[in-house]
């Protein structure tokens, strides 16, 4: 019974992973995919420079990213923020 609530959870996570996913563009959606969901995580480096601009910049915006996600998985009373990410949500 645990195990079939655990997989409903982490079923309904990745739906909802998927959702914020659509919302995100340019920076955000890359940093989102390569950092966050990756098996091999980016460095901030390397996408700071297919971006121009420094690792620092790059971790500003992924923390900024992190609350915008709990901030969308806490929105509809169900929340989730708590959720660890792992990969494989594509």
């Amino acid at each position: 019974e645990q195990k079939l609530s655990d997989l409903e959870t982490k079923k309904l996570f990745q739906e909802k992973l998927r959702e914020f996913q659509k919302t995100l563009k340019g920076k955000e959606r890359d940093i989102f995919e390569n950092r966050l969901l990756s098996e091999h995580p980016e460095t901030l480096e390397q996408i700071g420079k297919r971006y121009g601009i420094t690792r620092e910049r790059i971790r500003q915006l992924e923390v900024k990213l992190i609350q915008k996600l709990k901030g969308f998985l806490q929105k509809d009373g169900n929340d989730m923020s708590d959720y660890h990410i792992t990969s494989g949500v594509n």
